[in-house]
C-alpha cells in the first residue's frame, strides 16, 4: 500500500510537470528569439532534456517505493514473529525500566534538602498542652503510617522528647504527637511545631500489612502449620483492601500511604478508576498531591534506609546519638502481641508469599497505576535524603552515622529488651510494660545508661 501511494504521487507529478513545461515554453516562445529555426530546435531539446529528467525522477521514486514497500514488509514480518522467552523478559524488563525513569524524572522536580530547625521551634514545654488551640498540634509530631516501623518510630519520638526536655532543664517532656493521626490531623498544625514521618517500599508496606492478617488467620502461639497457599486472597488484597486505617491500597487516591500523609482530604477515585485499571487516572493531579507531602513536612525518612533517616533526623533536630536508639518492635522473626487476643502470633516471612500470581500482579501496570503516588513519594523522599546529607555535609554525617552504627551494636550487647512476646514465643506483657516506655520504646533504661561516647 505504501508503494501504490508513492506510485502515484509520482505519477501526478509527471503528468503536473508536463503542464509545466508548457507554460515554460509559452513563457519562452513569448520573448521573440532572432532565429526561428535555433529557436524550434532549442525548444526540442528543452522538451528531451526535461522528459528524460521527468522519467529519470519517475524511475527513481518507483525503485526507492519498491525497496521501501520490501524492507516495510520484511519488518512487519519480523515484528508479528512469535518471541522467544529471552525476548518476552527483555520486553518487561523495558517497561520496568521506563516506569523507574519515568519515576525518577518526576521525582526529581519534588525532591529538596529538609533543613536544621532550632529546638524552640519544637521543643514546647508540656505543661503548656493544654494551651493548644484546638486541632492545632504544637510541639514535636510524629505522623505513624501503618506498617512503616511505626510502633518503632513512635517510641523514638517519645525518646526524643523525653530526654531532651531533662537535658534541658525542662519539669516535663517536650510536647509531642505520635498517636494514629492521619495527615489531615495536622493540616493546621501550630508553627511551633515540627512534623515528621516515614514512609516506605509501597510493596513492601502492603505485604508487612497482608502477612499480619495472615499471621492473625493461622492461629494462635506456635502455630507452625503450612502456610495455605493464599495467592488469590492476597491478590484480591492487593487490588480492593482500602480501608483508611488498616488498607493495603487507598480507594483511588494514588496509594496509601499518600492518601494517610496528605495534609487534605483526597477525593475518591480521584488518581484510579477501575474502569481503566491500567491507567493512572490524572498523574498530574497525584504528582502535585506528591508535591503538597513532600514540601508539608519538615523530615521524611525511609523505612529501607531506616539508620541514615535517623542519623538525619537526630543532626536536623540538634539532638544526641543516644536519642535516636533503638529495638525493633515489630519484626517478621519475632513473635508478635495480638492485643484483642492477648495471645503471641507465631512469625510468618511474607516473602514466601512472593510466588506465582502474586509476583505477576505486583509487577503488572494495574498496581503501578493504582499506586502510583506511593512510588513517586518514595522515590522524591529518596532523593531529598540524597540532598539532606549532602546539605549537612558528607564529613559530619558520615561521621555521625558511624557513631551511631557504634551505639548501636553496643546497645545490641549489653541490653536485653523485655517485649511483649518472648523470642519463643512467650506472653510476657506485664513484664514488658516494666521495661517499655508509654509500651512502646522497649529497653529505654539500659538505652539511657550508654555512654555517648
Amino acid at each position: 500500500m505504501a508503494s501504490g501511494r508513492k506510485l502515484d504521487i509520482a505519477t501526478k507529478s509527471l503528468e503536473n510537470g508536463n503542464s509545466d513545461e508548457h507554460v515554460e515554453d509559452d513563457a519562452v516562445s513569448s520573448l521573440g528569439d532572432a532565429s526561428p529555426m535555433n529557436t524550434a530546435e532549442e525548444r526540442q531539446k528543452r522538451r528531451q532534456k526535461a522528459m528524460y529528467c521527468k522519467l529519470a525522477s519517475f524511475f527513481g521514486i518507483a525503485i526507492c517505493s519498491l525497496i521501501f514497500s520490501l524492507l516495510n514488509n520484511k519488518l512487519n514480518d519480523y515484528m508479528n514473529k512469535p518471541e522467544s522467552s529471552t525476548t518476552t523478559n527483555a520486553k518487561e524488563y523495558s517497561v520496568q525500566d521506563m516506569r523507574t525513569l519515568h519515576i525518577e524524572r518526576v521525582a526529581s522536580s519534588m525532591a529538596h534538602p529538609f533543613l536544621p530547625v532550632a529546638s524552640n521551634i519544637w521543643c514546647i514545654d508540656a505543661r503548656l498542652k493544654y494551651e493548644q488551640a484546638k486541632r492545632r498540634p504544637m510541639g514535636l509530631s510524629y505522623l505513624r503510617i501503618p506498617r512503616a516501623a511505626s510502633s518503632t518510630l513512635s517510641g523514638i519520638n517519645q525518646r526524643i522528647a523525653r530526654n531532651f526536655a531533662a537535658r534541658t532543664g525542662l519539669k516535663k517532656n517536650c510536647i509531642r504527637h505520635d498517636g494514629r493521626k492521619a495527615g489531615p490531623y495536622y493540616s493546621a498544625r501550630d508553627p511551633l511545631s515540627f512534623l515528621w514521618t516515614f514512609v516506605r517500599d509501597p510493596t513492601q508496606r502492603a505485604m508487612s500489612r497482608i502477612g499480619v492478617s495472615l499471621k492473625k488467620q493461622r492461629g494462635i502461639l506456635h502455630n507452625t502449620m503450612p502456610l495455605y497457599d493464599y495467592s488469590e486472597e492476597i491478590v484480591e488484597s492487593l487490588k480492593t483492601a482500602d480501608d483508611v486505617q488498616f488498607g493495603v491500597i487507598s480507594a483511588g487516591r494514588g496509594g496509601f500511604q499518600l492518601q494517610y500523609s496528605m495534609l487534605s482530604i483526597i477525593d475518591e477515585w480521584s488518581a484510579f478508576n477501575t474502569s481503566e485499571p491500567t491507567k493512572v487516572k490524572d498523574p498530574k493531579k497525584v504528582q502535585d498531591f506528591v508535591r503538597e507531602v513532600v514540601k508539608g513536612y519538615n523530615f521524611i525518612g525511609l523505612v529501607e534506609r531506616f539508620d541514615e533517616s535517623l542519623v538525619a533526623l537526630q543532626l536536623i533536630l540538634g539532638l544526641e546519638p543516644n536519642d535516636m536508639l533503638y529495638f525493633a518492635v515489630k519484626s517478621r522473626k519475632h513473635f508478635e502481641l495480638n492485643p484483642k487476643e492477648k495471645v503471641c502470633l507465631a512469625p510468618l516471612d511474607w516473602n514466601e508469599l512472593l510466588v506465582g500470581k502474586v509476583n505477576q500482579h505486583l509487577e503488572s501496570d494495574e498496581w503501578f497505576a493504582q499506586n502510583y503516588g506511593d512510588h513517586l513519594l518514595y522515590q522524591a523522599v529518596n532523593m531529598s535524603l540524597d540532598q539532606t546529607i549532602l546539605s549537612l555535609g558528607l564529613d559530619v554525617f558520615s561521621k555521625a552515622l558511624k557513631d551511631f552504627k557504634r551505639l548501636l551494636r553496643q546497645a545490641e550487647e549489653s541490653c536485653h529488651p523485655i517485649f511483649p512476646c518472648s523470642f519463643n514465643g512467650t506472653l510476657q506483657q506485664e513484664k514488658s510494660e516494666e521495661d517499655c516506655y508509654e509500651g512502646a520504646s522497649c529497653g529505654y533504661k539500659c538505652l539511657d545508661d550508654l555512654p555517648l561516647h
